[in-house]
């Protein structure tokens, strides 16, 4: 059998929250402003890198000083992997499969996910401190949010995969399960991702695991 590849986005799929950048900006009254940012990014306006200085411009401005230990405590359990997450990787593992997570989450939440589910091929945006812990402003786009078929290519090639699988809830993951040519939806918030999973909707990773093993052993 082929080397297979199975690919996890994070948020909304392998933790609750939709969006981990929203749970600081709630937390830290910036959700207003940081939605015109998103609405420039979207237009065109602005690139990818500027919209990640602008936002963590605004938590600073919110909260100078802003601290590793201190978004941590923002994100809560939002940092935690879902129940199903576990018995999801712990599943696919057995069948002998790769497991990834490409998001455009959080590092802080990414890297914390990965830790707990023993998953080492992981990327996400990541957000730059001082020696002191200290948020700086920007950080570092790996993660664009409309171009995560370009990692998906770039694991395949590091692990050897020939084919990939892809599991995520909105159009941001619909170019990888086209890419992969297999995916599924998890609670997913609109068509296009349901259109580019060929209509498969899972209601937990784990539900979208052993869907996954269904497609990929027919």
């Amino acid at each position: 059998m082929p080397k297979t590849l199975i690919v996890f986005d994070m948020d909304g799929v392998l933790v609750e929250p939709r969006s981990s950048w929203s749970i600081v900006h709630q937390a830290l009254g910036t959700k207003e402003h940081a939605q015109l940012y998103a609405r420039l990014y979207w237009e065109g306006r602005i690139s990818y890198m500027d919209w990640m200085l602008a936002d963590t411009t605004l938590w600073l401005e919110s909260e100078p000083g802003l601290t590793k230990h201190r978004l941590l405590e923002i994100l809560g359990d939002a940092a935690e992997p879902r129940g199903e997450a576990y018995d999801a990787v712990a599943l696919l593992r057995s069948r002998g499969f790769e497991v990834a997570i490409i998001s455009g989450g959080l590092d802080l939440v990414a890297e914390r996910v990965a830790g707990k589910l023993g998953i080492r091929l992981w990327v996400s945006p990541r957000l730059l401190f001082d020696k002191e812990g200290r948020l700086l402003p920007g950080g570092v786009p790996l993660v664009e949010a409309d171009a995560k078929h370009r990692w998906l290519l770039r694991f395949m090639r590091e692990t050897g995969a020939a084919r990939a699988c892809v599991a995520g809830d909105t159009r941001l993951d619909a170019p990888m399960m086209r890419l992969a040519g297999c995916g599924v939806a998890v609670n997913p918030l609109d068509n296009v991702v349901v259109r580019a999973a060929g209509g498969r909707i899972a209601r937990d990773p784990l539900e979208a695991a052993e869907i996954m093993l269904g497609v990929l052993s027919g």
